[in-house]
């Protein structure tokens, strides 16, 4: 499963009535990268500065009590740490796009096969009430 995922990473997929999905995670900049990977990875990466802006907009931040992390800001780009209870670099993004406009978007982590977690999910506010969350729901399922 984490394979096939980090194939789909940066890749914009079609939906229907012109909305698209992309699944999302930060990447590092690697001088040594080919330039198709490292236009992808800026793509993703400033995919994710508006998917951290519309979840800020939509939750309270998390704060962890010993390290002061906002843990959602963590969770969006994939940090790690040596600390298990803040370590989310296996956490991806999904966001829902249409006519170059992020809509959705929902934060997952894959756990073998059967179970995934998705602790936030948020829609831009002049979209919600219109079936979003459920559009992405099923993008991300299929």
């Amino acid at each position: 499963v984490k394979e096939k995922l980090g194939r789909i990473v940066g890749e914009e997929n079609q939906l229907d009535d012109g909305y698209t999905w992309t699944l999302l995670q930060r990447t590092d900049s690697d001088p040594n990268v080919c330039p198709d990977d490292l236009y992808r990875g800026t793509i993703c990466n400033s995919k994710l500065g508006v998917a951290w802006r519309l979840i800020n907009e939509c939750f309270e931040p998390v704060i962890d009590r010993h390290t002061s992390v906002d843990m959602i800001q963590s969770v969006v780009y994939s940090c790690g740490s040596s600390f298990k209870r803040i370590n989310f670099k296996s956490f991806y993004t999904a966001v829902l796009e249409k006519d170059d406009e992020i809509i959705s978007v929902a934060l997952l982590r894959i756990h073998g096969t059967k179970l995934a977690e998705m602790p936030f999910i948020a829609t831009n506010e002049f979209h919600r009430r219109n079936g979003m969350c459920r559009r992405l729901l099923t993008a991300i399922e299929s």
